[in-house]
């Protein structure tokens, strides 16, 4: 099966764990023509790696206004940006070792007029904040109303806020914590 059919078929808010597990045995690459791709042994093809940072960035965003994830859900959420992290991290080194020509292909493929492709958004923090927000009620019933010593947080486990909507950042430790799970 094409990894583009397959994961066009997805709905990225609601299988957050489906990807992950997929992306479990990807790798990311750029091709001839300068794009940036993950590629997974078991599928053929490739799918664009700015594609899949926006579905997974769109998602985030759903899912925190919503208010919804899970834990198991968030941290699953927080390993994923990790891997997209990773992924530019990799093709900024393959686009690097290109000659002129890929590297200007390149450039021509990511210009963008406005600063905030889902790239930044990835980078930048948001899409991990996300999934490590919470609203306050639900703070309050997942962590209790431990008051912080630090005067710039209110809350023990609290990493800031964000807004709109009002959602308070978790520490990912306190949430992993949660499950007993410790960070690769």
């Amino acid at each position: 099966m094409n990894i583009c059919d397959y994961l066009e078929k997805i709905d990225f808010s609601t299988q957050l764990s489906t990807i992950n597990d997929l992306l479990e045995s990807a790798q990311s690459d750029i091709t001839f023509w300068g794009e940036r791709v993950v590629t997974v042994a078991t599928y053929e093809g490739s799918f664009s790696l700015k594609t899949l940072a926006s579905k997974i960035s769109q998602a985030s965003f759903k899912r925190c206004y919503l208010d919804d994830l899970t834990t198991q859900e968030r941290i699953v959420g927080i390993d994923l940006t990790n891997k997209l992290r990773v992924f530019y991290q990799v093709t900024d080194a393959k686009i690097a070792q290109t000659n002129s020509f890929q590297r200007f292909l390149n450039w021509a493929r990511e210009f963008t007029f406005s600063p905030y492709t889902p790239r930044f958004h990835i980078e930048e923090g948001s899409v991990g904040d996300n999934f490590r927000s919470y609203s306050e009620s639900r703070f309050l019933r997942e962590f209790g109303e431990v008051k912080s010593d630090d005067p710039s947080k209110q809350y023990e486990n609290s990493d800031g806020i964000s807004w709109p909507p009002f959602r308070i950042k978790v520490k990912e430790g306190a949430i992993r914590g949660k499950l007993g799970w410790v960070r690769p």
